[in-house]
């Protein structure tokens, strides 16, 4: 044993660079692993956590209280329905009010649930500006209300804001913060919000304009703890026991609720964790290269030490040690280095998504994790290290090896001009093998960083093609007539402006599928949905088309017939096409206003009105125009602009990237520094000979650069081809997160292409440029030496 702690010692002393390159890879490799681990686990773990403290149930839905009134019921009615219903432990029920709202001057385009947290037994946690507490201490005074922590985001929220219920004088000053575990985060498109409970008492007491201002029945459902169901089949089977969806303007479960909640999260911890395998490769690729360097400049010296009596068995273990503990210090340093960085990204996250998740790490998948990095590394390291078996004292005479310079069967001319070049190229193609590992370190990362790149130009700085996955059919932009007599006016105003090409109605809202609660397009010319990637649009009154993602969980596909159902109606529909919509994260389909008819017996009476018009250009000013001409109670317009959550979803793709690259930068730093030093150190001699000809010092650095641009260059190539060939599907699974499925639009740009593979060569040639330098300092005695 002593003998093999002395070869550790030495083997460390002797390769200090090395050592230190491989613990700067593995503690970065550590701390990305760590922290996408933890802020993946800890949200979730909040999120349930959260759930219940704020007394959240499984199923939460809200009534319209005129809707129940027109059929018979009351929400203490439907409560006691739902309770005596099978697998269900508690019911519990409250008030709200579905209003729309202005905050300061902007106008939300999604209804808010104005909740009495004391009404509904609700103990969210909020925030004064002082600290976090339960709400139960705080006392809510008049006038006041609080927002969810995503308004921070979203409309750059702060304490002393205005919130404005629109159609009404009533007028609300922001008073705090709260963390919503049920729908808060900026991708939720209905938030709630909390008043004082004399606030809510004068609110249903008055009268409002129908159709801005709404009382609504809250009911929360607990399933029993015997339940054999996950969430959305006890929701199903709820509701197919009672029925209580066909009243509901809205329900969630804790499962939908959670999916909802933590898609920024997964996203951005996801899209680590494959970054985090990709560099985990790129670290064996340097193992492999520095074992490889090794044994061949250290043959002589692996002979003399057998020679000596040491067996093979030692020297193995001797070098086997060095690799792990250089990977075990690096992952010891890394783990608890993403402590900071998981704060940071819970204060990034918080107004995503809403939840106040902890700061401490997740010590025991963090240390799983390293513990499985550090044994894949051990047993890959053990193999390559096989060869010294074949080392003798007899073969470390000749060095056991051959020159590597112009021994290939592919020789290359070497010309005056470009002279720097043509040795350079010399070189690399007679000791390929030398290169071989910083050119698949370039394949792996030209790959990865193509693909990100390519999902961030894709979706662009304004986020316009991301835009039109959550818009399903064509338009420019919309309009809601309440005043119906205003439309001949308004559309003569769009002719004048803009020229109307096209125009249709439309409208969303929530239709039974198979049993669950769905969002749904109706329009009056399914033609105009834009988006359909495999089969054909919804023709006729049977047909309707779906989101491939919420097809595959229905187990259901393109010529299968659903079940749709509306207040107690039901019929077949039969699935003619699959779409792209990025509305409930996929969870949708469509269909026309002749299907909507069969189903229900009327059209709606209110719909949106969709136009196309020829000058796009003038479509901003227009749309201004008519906000400043009618009134809101009048009309309703909303354009092509970025939606409420989209701003996020685009600052939080652009950030991931830009924090790859950065990362990938450093990888590259390290790697092929590593792979340089290796390489000096076996080519002292050469540069000897280069030198007593007549080579400078400058021009022997510029051929060592040049053999890294050329090798980075290869490796370009390869990682390009795997991009054009893998790139759809690595994208389509990135955007699935938020619920896109379609592969029909090619990723592939020419930006996407040309940027990392430059980014790559540059580094790759400014890494090896200096660290060159050392073939400056080599003098002529090396020959001497050597």
């Amino acid at each position: 044993m002593r003998e093999i702690v002395s070869l550790v010692r030495a083997g460390i002393r002797r390769a200090r660079r090395e050592f230190t390159g491989i613990v700067l890879l593995t503690l970065m490799l550590g701390m990305i692993l760590s922290l996408s681990l933890t802020v993946n686990q800890k949200t979730e773990q909040r999120h349930m956590q959260a759930f219940r403290e704020a007394g959240l149930k499984t199923i939460t839905a809200g009534f319209s209280e005129n809707g129940l009134a027109a059929a018979g019921l009351t929400t203490e009615k439907l409560a006691e329905r739902l309770a005596k219903a099978k697998y269900v432990e508690a019911v519990e029920h409250g008030t709200a009010m579905s209003v729309y709202i202005d905050y300061g001057e902007q106008e939300i385009t999604n209804r808010v649930l104005l909740v009495s947290a004391e009404q509904t037994k609700l103990n969210y946690r909020v925030e004064q500006g002082a600290g976090r507490q339960p709400l139960f201490e705080v006392k809510i005074g008049e006038g006041e209300i609080y927002v969810p922590y995503s308004y921070q985001a979203l409309w750059s929220a702060e304490i002393g804001d205005s919130v404005t219920l629109r159609g009404t004088d009533e007028t609300f000053r922001v008073a705090g913060f709260f963390e919503d575990p049920l729908m808060g985060g900026a991708m939720m498109g209905v938030k709630t919000l909390l008043i004082g409970d004399a606030d809510m008492k004068r609110l249903r007491e008055s009268e409002w304009p129908e159709g801005e201002v709404e009382k609504y029945g809250m009911v929360f459902v607990e399933k029993s703890e015997d339940c054999p169901w996950n969430d959305a089949v006890f929701e199903r089977r709820l509701n197919e026991e009672t029925g209580f969806e066909d009243y509901a303007g809205m329900t969630l479960t804790e499962s939908q609720s959670r999916n909802y909640m933590l898609l920024m999260t997964k996203m951005f911890t996801g899209i680590l964790a494959v970054f985090a395998g990709i560099l985990s490769l790129v670290i064996l690729v340097v193992i492999g290269h520095s074992i490889t360097g090794s044994l061949e400049t250290e043959y002589v010296n692996l002979g003399i030490l057998k020679a000596l009596g040491f067996t093979g068995g030692k020297l193995t273990a001797g070098m086997l040690m060095q690799y792990v503990i250089a990977a075990s210090a690096g992952a010891a340093v890394g783990v608890p280095l993403a402590i900071p960085l998981v704060g940071l990204v819970n204060r990034i996250t918080l107004p995503m998504t809403c939840l106040v998740a902890a700061d401490d790490l997740s010590w025991g998948p963090c240390l799983l994790s390293a513990a499985g990095i550090l044994l894949f590394i051990a047993l890959y390291t053990a193999l390559k290290l096989r060869k010294i078996k074949a080392v003798t004292p007899l073969r470390a005479i000749s060095e056991g090896r051959e020159d590597v310079y112009f021994a290939s069967r592919l020789q290359t001319g070497i010309y005056q001009r470009g002279l720097d070049f043509w040795l350079a190229l010399r070189q690399l193609v007679s000791g390929g093998k030398q290169y071989l590992g910083a050119g698949v370190i370039a394949v792996l990362l030209v790959f990865f960083l193509s693909v990100t790149t390519e999902i961030n130009d894709w979706i662009g700085s304004d986020g316009e093609r991301l835009q039109d996955m959550f818009c399903c059919n064509s338009r420019d932009f919309d309009i809601m007539y309440h005043d119906g007599t205003l439309r001949p006016a308004i559309e003569a105003l769009i002719e004048e402006r803009a020229h109307i090409t096209a125009s249709y109605r439309s409208i969303q809202g929530y239709i039974m599928l198979n049993g669950s609660q769905t969002m749904a397009c109706v329009s009056e010319d399914p033609e105009t949905y834009t988006m359909i990637y495999e089969g054909r649009t919804c023709r006729y009154d049977n047909e309707i088309i779906i989101n491939q993602f919420l097809a595959e969980e229905l187990g259901v596909g393109i010529g299968d017939s659903v079940e749709l159902s509306q207040e107690g109606k039901k019929e077949d529909f039969l699935i003619t096409g699959y779409f792209e919509w990025g509305n409930d994260t996929g969870n949708n389909f469509a269909m026309n206003t002749a299907g909507c008819e069969r189903l229900t017996g009327n059209i709606p009476e209110q719909m949106w009105y969709n136009y196309e018009v020829e000058n796009k250009d003038a479509v901003a000013a227009l749309v201004e125009e008519i906000q400043e001409t009618y009134d809101a109670s009048e009309v309703e317009i909303s354009d092509r602009s970025i939606f409420d959550g989209m701003k996020i979803i685009v600052d939080v793709v652009h950030g991931i990237v830009g924090l790859i690259y950065v990362i990938a930068a450093v990888f590259v730093v390290v790697a092929v520094s590593l792979v340089c030093g290796r390489m000096f150190r076996r080519e002292q001699r050469n540069y000897g000979i280069f030198k007593a000809v007549g080579f400078t010092g400058e021009a022997l650095r510029r051929q060592f650069a040049l053999r890294f641009l050329c090798v980075s260059l290869l490796g370009c190539v390869g990682g390009e081809v795997l991009n054009v060939l893998l790139a759809e599907t690595c994208a389509g699974i990135m955007l699935s997160m938020i619920g896109c499925t379609g592969v029909g639009e090619q990723y592939v740009s020419t930006f996407s292409v040309v940027f990392p593979c430059v980014f790559l060569c540059v580094l790759f040639y400014l890494v090896s440029f200096v660290n060159a330098a050392k073939t400056k300092r080599t003098e002529l005695t090396v020959l001497i030496t050597q």
